[in-house]
This record gives C-alpha cells, sequence and structure tokens, in this order.
C-alpha cells in the first residue's frame, strides 16, 4: 500500500502535473519569441521605409535649391555681361541719341532711346549726298529715311539725352551698358550663389542623417 501510494501520490505529479508546465512554459517561450521576432522586424522595416522617404525629402529639396541656383547664377552672370560688353558679344557705340520716356530722377534711365551707329550715319551721309544730285538733276526722289536703333535702359539724368550710348545685341534688341543693368546682374548673381550654398547645406544634412541612420 505505502508503496502505491508512493507511485500513485508523488509519481504521478511528477510526470503529469510538471510535464504539463514545463511544456506550457516551452510553448509559451516559443510563442513569445515568434510575435519578438515578427513585431520587431515589422517595426524596424517600418522605421527604415520612413527614414528612407524622408532623406529621399531632404535630397529633392536640396537638389531644388542646386538647380534654382544654377539657373540665378547663369542669369545673373549673362546680364552682367551684357551690361558690361564681355568679349565675344556685339557692341556697338551709338550717338545722336533721342529719348522720349526718362525718369526725372537723377540716376535714372530710360526704357528706350534711339541712336544711329557710325555705319549708320555714313549709310545716311550717301543718302543725303544721292537725294542732293537727284534735286540737281531734275529728278527729286523726296527725303532720305532716317536710319536708327532703338536702345534699351538707357542711364539718363533725367534733363539732357547722353551724348553717346554703347550697348550689346541680344538678339534683336540692344541693351545699353549701364549702372541698372550691371547691378540687375550682379544681384541675380549674388541670388544663386545664395541658393547653391544652400542647396549644398542641405544637401551634406542629408548625407549625414543617411549615414546616421545606417
Amino acid at each position: 500500500m505505502d508503496e502505491a501510494r508512493a507511485d500513485g501520490a508523488d509519481g504521478a505529479p511528477a510526470d503529469g502535473t510538471h510535464g504539463a508546465r514545463a511544456d506550457g512554459a516551452r510553448t509559451t517561450g516559443a510563442s513569445g519569441a515568434s510575435w519578438a521576432r515578427t513585431g520587431g522586424a515589422s517595426r524596424i522595416g517600418g522605421a527604415s521605409r520612413a527614414g528612407g522617404a524622408s532623406r529621399a525629402g531632404r535630397v529633392a529639396r536640396a537638389a531644388g535649391w542646386l538647380g534654382a541656383g544654377v539657373l540665378l547664377a547663369g542669369a545673373g552672370a549673362g546680364v552682367t555681361a551684357v551690361g558690361t560688353g564681355a568679349p565675344g558679344l556685339e557692341t556697338v557705340t551709338f550717338t545722336r541719341i533721342g529719348c522720349s520716356e526718362t525718369r526725372t530722377a537723377k540716376g535714372g534711365g530710360a526704357w528706350h532711346c534711339f541712336g544711329m551707329s557710325a555705319a549708320q550715319i555714313a549709310a545716311a551721309e550717301e543718302d543725303r549726298r544721292r537725294a542732293a544730285l537727284d534735286v540737281l538733276r531734275g529728278r527729286p526722289s523726296g527725303p532720305p529715311p532716317v536710319r536708327t536703333t532703338r536702345l534699351s535702359f538707357v542711364a539718363h539724368d533725367g534733363r539732357e539725352d547722353p551724348a553717346e550710348v554703347t550697348a550689346t545685341r541680344v538678339g534683336s534688341r540692344w541693351i545699353a551698358h549701364a549702372p541698372g543693368v550691371v547691378g540687375t546682374g550682379a544681384a541675380l548673381l549674388l541670388g544663386g550663389c545664395g541658393a547653391l550654398a544652400a542647396g549644398v547645406a542641405r544637401l551634406r544634412a542629408a548625407r549625414g542623417v543617411s549615414q546616421i541612420s545606417r
């Protein structure tokens, strides 16, 4: 009887209850480890995707600043070259200037004036000589046409038209060499340099965040 109780009372719990607890502990541990692996991996993957999108946005904004800087700097360099008559551009000095609209303030300018180059003056003198000969021959042809060139952004003091104006040709227009033109080009150039500096700084910051996240 004592041996039976020992085998029944002591053996059953040892083989049944303790075994069930051990099996439950192993099952719980395995499920917890599986949850940790799947949940942790999903959180890490989500954070990685969010960080990648954020870095891409920073790089895109930096590229926008760089593009704007290149455009502004290029425009500023072009306007400055035109306003100063850089080598390689067609530049002519005009005389017999006539301006119909001016700014009265000292140091202002006229949007549009008309002038004559040396070639136009020589052609006008030849036309007058021929007209005079036609009159002597009894075949008057009327007054010869006056050939002038339209000039833009001419520096003007608001009182008297300038004696001469030097201008550079851009397409079909002649842009006068004036402080206002050069100042506009310099402002655009400075703006472009500032935008380029901002773009470089943003690009470096984006790269720095990318390296830290790795």
